[in-house]
């Protein structure tokens, strides 16, 4: 004797300006990353590194502020518990990272054998 069970309802969120959010996000996100290579290939030599690096990081700390502080304001990110460890590790892993793109070390090497 089988007995059909209720099916479960499935909700499910809408779906409208969040999805073109999303899509939106994703293309600036592929043509930042691609123009950022272009421009960087294309001032090799002329603009500093350091300079390069924090004017990119300057025009994307400007786009997400607004979201950023709209979060904070809301209680949803606890920065006030965990100011110093983000500063620290915002600090080391930009310098580290800008340190080693532009020692020489991690420069190719060219080969003196032919």
């Amino acid at each position: 004797m089988d007995a059909e069970l209720p099916k479960a309802q499935v909700s499910r969120p809408a779906r409208g300006w969040e999805d073109a959010v999303a899509l939106t996000g994703f293309i600036l996100v592929a043509v930042g990353q691609a123009s950022n290579q272009v421009l960087a290939r294309g001032l090799a030599g002329s603009v500093p590194p350091f300079s390069l690096a924090f004017f990119r990081w300057s025009i994307i700390a400007i786009g997400l502020a607004p979201f950023a502080i709209a979060a904070i304001r809301d209680g949803k990110i606890p920065l006030a518990q965990n100011l110093w460890p983000i500063f620290a590790a915002g600090f080391l892993g930009m310098f580290r990272a800008a340190a080693r793109s532009t020692s020489p070390a991690s420069r190719p090497r060219r080969s003196t054998s032919r």
